[in-house]
């Protein structure tokens, strides 16, 4: 692999072995994981490097995908992200999240399913969308180099879906598991 070498649990990513213009994004599940991967590539290169992006999957999801070009394909272009807590039962659930896209406000749980939307599908697609979906995925393709993603074992059937659409795109994953400093146990 070009520039990126797993050593058990560290990653050591340099960015001149990135090529010009392109990206690597290292993607966390949580916000202390992103912060742990972020601390790390400081330490290995004494600052981050503008070619390699930390987030966490909901943030690198809303970025890169939901907010540039969910309103080319369905229409409706958020403003922004809500994190209010949800009913439970799930008609209500289903209520509350409407009630939000109607004012154009993206509750943040449903993130993995509207990329999933604009990078691999929704039942109801016409050509024009999948036609249109192929352009994005090829400009993101463009210029993503690779994708890293730690704590891989919490990726759920939306963010799996995404992550194939994006590799048969031919981009570059790697599913790792680097320690948080707060984690007591090794995952096997």
């Amino acid at each position: 692999e070009i520039g990126v070498r797993l050593v058990g649990s560290e990653m050591c990513i340099r960015d001149r072995d990135i090529p010009d213009g392109k990206i690597v994004y290292c993607i966390a599940f949580t916000n202390a994981a992103a912060q742990n991967i972020r601390n790390k590539l400081i330490e290995q290169n004494g600052l981050l490097p503008n070619n390699i992006k930390v987030s966490t999957i909901h943030s690198f999801l809303y970025t890169e995908f939901i907010r540039p070009y969910y309103h080319l394909l369905y229409g409706s272009k958020y403003t922004k992200i809500s994190t209010i807590k949800l009913p439970l039962q799930p008609a209500f659930r289903r209520k509350k999240i409407n009630e939000l896209d109607n004012i154009q406000v993206l509750h943040q749980t449903v993130i993995p399913e509207r990329a999933k939307w604009v990078v691999y599908k929704k039942s109801n697609d016409n050509a024009q969308i999948k036609t249109m979906r192929a352009k994005i995925i090829a400009m993101f393709a463009a210029y993503c180099h690779k994708i890293i993603i730690d704590e891989a074992q919490d990726i759920d059937k939306n963010i799996r879906d995404i992550l194939v659409e994006l590799n048969r795109a031919n981009i570059d994953l790697s599913l790792i598991h680097i320690s948080e400093p707060t984690r007591r146990t090794p995952i096997s």
